[in-house]
């Protein structure tokens, strides 16, 4: 049976954990910062990470979350 890193997300519907988020996060002076999807992550079997990514950040930065932590904490910072 394969063994997947869940502890970070919930399985969906094939039994497969969900990717982690990858986000940029433009910091703007006096105003909030903008949180941008470009991807996702996965923790291989050998406690490895897969990281694809739609975009790639301009400012060279990337953010990978728990599934549900940017939620938890009330959305963008």
């Amino acid at each position: 049976m394969e063994q997947h890193d869940t502890a970070h997300a919930n399985p969906n519907a094939s039994g497969r954990p969900l990717p982690r988020p990858v986000y940029t996060i433009i910091d703007r002076e006096g105003a909030r910062s903008i949180w941008t999807r470009i991807g996702g992550a996965w923790t291989n079997k050998d406690g490895s990470i897969t990281i694809r990514l739609d975009a790639l950040p301009v400012n060279g930065v990337l953010q990978v979350r728990d599934a549900d932590e940017r939620r938890e904490n009330g959305g963008a910072r």
